[in-house]
């Protein structure tokens, strides 16, 4: 667990973190100090099924909860204790207060100050729709019907992106190696 949050601190890599602390032996305090430094905030998230909790089957076989709630927390990481004992208290306290929310969920069926959700403009919903038919339908056109080399690149790619995803690796992005070797080059000169 350690070697994989140090490979999250680099501050080019715009990421979210979803981090369980009731299950496991890795305290939710040795977390917060392996990234404190790369960190500006913990969110707090707590979510409601409005009618019933779906089942691991219903899981499983696709059945899409009827109404779901999201109640979303900032934590700004100063008011994060930093002490062993502290942060335990800190997150007991924490999942007292989610318990709290959802028994006030169940009962009043909503979260406290809900935000208001704006409904989808048809127009730019079927704009999406065809705009991923028309990607889906060009990729697999090319796919199937172009030359050996598109198919050498697909394949290609595939590849190097599952072999990176097994074995970890992070590539420099592009466009910071190209700035660096800038100005590597305008210091030289």
């Amino acid at each position: 667990m350690h070697r994989m949050l140090l490979t999250f601190k680099d501050p080019r890599d715009p990421l979210w973190l979803a981090l369980f602390p009731e299950g496991t032996d890795f305290t939710e305090q040795k977390c917060v100090e392996e990234l404190r430094a790369s960190l500006d905030s913990v969110y707090d998230v707590t979510i409601g099924y409005k009618y019933r909790c779906p089942s691991f089957m219903d899981n499983a076989f696709g059945v899409d909860p009827a109404e779901v709630h999201v109640h979303v927390r900032r934590i700004r990481l100063n008011d994060i204790p930093t002490s062993e004992n502290e942060v335990t208290s800190w997150l007991m306290d924490t999942f007292c207060f989610k318990d709290q929310l959802l028994s006030d969920f169940h009962s009043k069926g909503h979260f406290p100050n809900p935000g208001t959700e704006k409904e989808l403009s048809t127009a730019k919903c079927l704009l999406n729709a065809f705009g991923v038919i028309f990607l889906t339908c060009t990729c697999t056109y090319l796919t199937f019907f172009s030359s050996i080399w598109f198919k050498v690149y697909v394949s290609s790619v595939c590849a190097y992106l599952a072999t990176a995803t097994y074995f970890n690796i992070r590539p420099r992005p592009i466009a910071g190696s190209v700035k660096a070797f800038i100005a590597r080059n305008i210091a030289k000169h």
